[in-house]
């Protein structure tokens, strides 16, 4: 979608967006994504479900995952250790 709107086509947007950044577009937005989970998660009460919907993820299974390999701790780890 964001190719699209710069008017790329996906292959060339992802070359272009990785020359530009050293990480693909993919892994840039994924960062992102579990940065502000990050925040959410230490700034507010919401439920973990809620957050990961709030940053891009449908499947908060699958948002956890990806928080566990990206942070090193599960969503509800990080949150108490930082509470």
């Amino acid at each position: 979608m964001v190719a699209r709107h710069a008017g790329l086509s996906a292959s060339h947007f992802s070359r272009l967006f990785k020359l530009a950044h050293g990480v693909t577009f993919v892994d840039y937005l994924t960062n992102r994504r579990i940065e502000i989970a990050r925040q959410l998660l230490q700034a507010s009460s919401k439920s973990i479900s809620d957050i990961a919907g709030d940053v891009g993820f449908s499947d908060p299974e699958y948002f956890s995952k990806v928080f566990k390999k990206v942070v090193g701790k599960s969503p509800s780890s990080f949150r108490f250790s930082t509470s």
